[in-house]
């Protein structure tokens, strides 16, 4: 005797599984960019010292100012619904590659690099974790 399936269930689950997915992974990438970032204006927002005198503790993070003129050039920007950037607007701080990169004559900080070589494994962790719930309520409803 032939056994019948309902596939029925499955198939609405499904559907709300893939927008549940969409949603958490949208909501992930929003909470992993603005950590990112604030860590990125924390790492150029080091304390303040005069012009022409020499920064304190020169070569090492936060990075010494002279002005906020590289923090406000910090920028993000949502590409798509899963891909974002946050880089340095070279308009308002042309110094910003630089500081960055370093010159013959001054150490590299790389106050975007470093952030995203600690945070990386967290981040996805955290992303990971929060996709995870939201399918998992979906799935119990």
């Amino acid at each position: 005797m032939p056994q019948v399936i309902d596939y029925s269930g499955w198939k609405v689950k499904s559907k709300l599984v893939k927008a549940a997915l969409a949603q958490a992974a949208v909501e992930a990438l929003d909470e992993a960019e603005d950590d990112l970032f604030k860590r990125v204006i924390k790492n150029v927002s080091g304390p303040h010292y005069p012009i022409g005198t020499s920064g304190p503790e020169t070569g090492k993070m936060p990075v010494p100012r002279v002005t906020k003129a590289l923090a406000a050039a910090q920028k993000k920007t949502k590409i798509n619904p899963l891909l974002r950037a946050i880089y340095t607007d070279l308009k308002m701080a042309p110094h910003g590659r630089w500081v960055h990169w370093g010159t013959r004559k001054m150490r590299k900080r790389w106050y975007m690099k470093d952030v995203r070589i600690d945070r990386q494994y967290p981040v996805m962790g955290q992303i990971a974790y929060l996709i995870w719930k939201k399918v998992r309520e979906v799935g119990r409803a």
